[in-house]
């Protein structure tokens, strides 16, 4: 009778575990919530598509340095050019004035070269070895888009323009545009391997994201420099190719073919350019990136308290 009157011990049940809240459907984890339409869609599927190959990190690289080899021997190439107008003027008929010319000339374009070989390749090594941070992959999806509606616009623009004026001049500078625009919506699709920049931790501030979004300028300013280095150049000497040939029928033409040597020494500097202003600008973000760690710093403990 006492054995019935023991109450049995009942086995404890298990806590129940407290049931993850469910992401609304739709939305992936982490990521702010868009608005999806077939048009946005099919944009993003294009940009998937126009993304360089992963495994390959040094292809852009490739390019750039190919780029930057080719500028660097077209500006040897604008330099003997410059070098024979000069020359040809100079002893049709005799004249000390033009041959003092030929000869600074050649001072100057050797110290052109020197800069541009030496700079060339310079901005594509400080991003490889100084990684920086996206602002954010959604802003870098909208800046290759709008660069590559650019492009496509600026070539129908220029090519609307020839047929209407039946002249192939409106087609240069809209060749031009094409090419910067294109170029951009390529390292803007391709950010890390272009540019070497990663997604920001999490817990970034916005003032963070700010100070990486005004650093974006800069080193595509870097990325594109070999490649502003390669095709400007090799325009420019076909340019001057032809101001040389109609110098020597004309001789008030040879301003012409001092213009494209400004224009060829503009673009030789245009790395070295690059690289100072990169300097200059990295160093304001990083002291307000210290300010704002700073103050973060100093926030901590009062929050603790």
């Amino acid at each position: 009778m006492d054995t019935e009157n023991k109450a049995t011990p009942q086995a404890q049940e298990p806590a129940a575990e407290p049931t993850p809240q469910a992401q609304p459907p739709g939305k992936p984890e982490g990521r702010p919530e868009a608005i999806e339409t077939p048009v946005t869609r099919t944009l993003s599927r294009l940009l998937e598509r126009a993304r360089l190959a992963q495994d390959k990190p040094e292809a852009f690289g490739t390019y750039q340095r190919v780029l930057a080899t080719l500028g660097v021997w077209s500006l040897l190439a604008g330099a003997a050019l410059f070098f024979l107008a000069a020359l040809v003027m100079g002893l049709r008929p005799v004249s000390a004035g033009m041959l003092m010319t030929a000869v600074a000339g050649l001072v100057v374009f050797a110290g052109l070269h020197y800069a541009a070989g030496k700079f060339a390749m310079a901005g594509p090594l400080l991003l490889r070895s100084h990684p920086g941070r996206m602002p954010a992959s959604v802003i870098m999806d909208c800046l290759a888009l709008l660069a590559l509606a650019g492009a496509a616009t600026s070539l129908l623009d220029g090519a609307r323009a020839a047929i209407v004026l039946r002249t192939l001049q409106p087609l240069w500078p809209s060749l031009i545009a094409f090419s910067v625009m294109l170029h951009l919506s390529i390292v803007c699709t391709n950010p890390r391997m272009c540019l070497n920049i990663e997604k920001p931790p999490e817990g970034t501030s916005v003032c963070e994201m700010a100070l990486a979004l005004i650093m974006l300028v800069p080193r595509m300013a870097l990325a594109l420099a070999p490649i502003l280095l390669g095709y400007g150049l090799l325009a420019t000497t076909f340019w001057m190719l032809g101001a040389v040939l109609h110098s020597w029928t004309d001789r008030d033409t040879f301003r012409a073919v001092e213009t494209v040597s400004g224009v060829m020494a503009a673009i030789a500097l245009a790395p070295l350019a690059f690289y100072l202003a990169y300097l200059l600008i990295a160093l304001i973000v990083g002291l307000c990136t210290a300010v704002l760690s700073g103050r973060r710093d100093a926030l901590a403990p009062e929050a603790k308290s």
